[in-house]
């Protein structure tokens, strides 16, 4: 039980900010069941997995920060280590991406009139719909990423608690408005579906950051202006932040664009139903890896790598844990699952899935514990070195292997491309590039 234990330097506030975390991925991942269920309802197989296609490109858009949410987060980590604060750094950031987002919308209003017919060739959608879904999408999407940068003001104060408050209240609004607007019986269904479910996940977090930066304000008297000393100085490591992003968008999110141009909607569907059910587990992780990020970056500049060992266990464990309780549960449920998400048309959810999604559910926790400690320690850069060829073997493999074996190719090039290059890599530069005392510490 040992490895349970969350003592110091894992402080109070990071295990109220993992257990809020796995209350709201559970409640968003159940508010995303519920909205495929309304969504095959209100558009039916064939509009849901268009909605799928033009929805997989979230990972794109939340590029949209610029990696100066992650700079920032690092930055305050650090000030508060010498005790002191960081609104300078919070306002010029803030400013900055309001003015990057408009400069984002302007751009996607012009490309939505061919990205958006592309992208949706091969489903029966009105090119005016193929084109609003995806500049709405764009430009929500894009919004919200600049404004979530509150969350990760929140996670550096050890007020987690708060970041995973604002992304379940919008999870909730998004499926209530959805709701609403299937029964509203509106022409564009595509259009207003997309608007509806993700539009809550932007003015959240906007409110929240708003909010900020008026207490902020109020408590300095400091003026509300960009520093442009401070978003150079970020930028020297946003940009590896970003780039990271960027690639590994390349690697795991291209997977729609893929699908759009190989397989049948059904199929499409059926992946994007075993994806969300495994975003859970990925979710779930991923509200572990947010409260430890600014935990970690303490511990390495405090040079307590035991205390870092402990960190990278507690995560693995319970990582793999909850990966293999999902799936088994997944396992024995499949049927009920497809009856449930789908009344009107029930899908077939083939049990040949679960144990490759499983696989790569269980990298997924491998990878992305370790990445954290490397992003968390500034050093973005090393997995800009090694996931261009991660990015390589998935496209490559994923295409090859979708024209093979259909949706289930692509989860296996995945797997292949994790294999090949970041479960071994990351792990061999957290011993060998952060970890400074290794008479010490053990990271394996």
């Amino acid at each position: 039980m040992r490895l349970l234990e969350i003592r110091h330097p894992l402080t109070d506030p990071a295990r109220v900010a993992v257990v809020a975390g796995w209350i709201g991925r559970i409640v968003a991942a159940l508010a995303q069941f519920v909205a495929i269920r309304i969504l095959t309802q209100m558009l039916g197989v064939d509009g849901y997995g268009a909605y799928a296609i033009i929805t997989g490109l979230l990972a794109w858009f939340l590029l949209a920060d610029l990696g100066m949410g992650s700079s920032l987060q690092n930055h305050i980590s650090s000030q508060r280590v010498v005790g002191k604060e960081a609104y300078d750094a919070i306002s010029s950031t803030s400013l900055f991406l309001t003015g990057t987002t408009a400069i984002l919308a302007a751009v996607l209003a012009l490309a939505s009139p061919w990205v958006g017919p592309f992208l949706l060739s091969a489903f029966p959608i009105p090119e005016v719909d193929a084109q609003l879904a995806f500049f709405a999408f764009g430009s929500i999407t894009g919004a919200t990423a600049a404004a979530n940068i509150v969350l990760k003001i929140f996670f550096a104060y050890h007020r987690g608690y708060l970041s995973h408050a604002i992304t379940t209240g919008a999870a909730i609004l998004g499926v209530a408005a959805l709701a609403i607007v299937n029964q509203l019986d509106l022409s564009h269904s595509l259009v207003w579906a997309i608007i509806a479910f993700y539009l809550p996940g932007w003015m959240l977090p906007a409110i929240a950051i708003t909010l900020h930066l008026v207490h902020m304000r109020a408590r300095t008297a400091l003026s509300l202006r960009i520093h442009p000393p401070i978003l150079t100085s970020f930028w020297s490591s946003a940009r590896w932040f970003v780039l990271f992003a960027a690639l590994g968008a390349l690697t795991l999110n291209l997977d729609y664009v893929i699908l759009s141009r190989t397989v049948s909607a059904q199929e499409i569907a059926v992946y994007s139903v075993f994806a969300r059910v495994y975003t859970l587990v990925i979710a779930l992780l991923g509200s572990v890896m947010s409260a430890y990020w600014p935990v970690s970056s303490e511990l390495i500049q405090k040079q307590d790598f035991d205390g870092l060992t402990r960190l990278i266990r507690r995560a693995l464990l319970i990582g793999g844990s909850i990966t293999l309780v999902v799936s088994t549960g997944i396992y024995f449920f499949l049927d009920l699952i497809g009856s449930l998400l789908s009344p009107d048309a029930p899908l077939v959810l083939p049990t040949a899935f679960v144990p490759f999604f499983t696989i790569y559910c269980l990298l997924r926790v491998w990878t992305d514990t370790y990445s954290m400690v490397i992003t968390s320690a500034g050093h973005a850069w090393v997995q800009c070195l090694i996931v261009p060829w991660q990015a390589v073997f998935s496209l490559g493999l994923g295409y090859w292997l979708a024209l093979q074996h259909g949706a289930l190719g692509v989860v296996l090039g995945i797997i292949a491309s994790y294999l090949l290059t970041v479960v071994w890599a990351l792990p061999l530069y957290v011993r060998f590039g952060i970890v400074k005392d290794r008479r010490r510490v053990r990271v394996d």
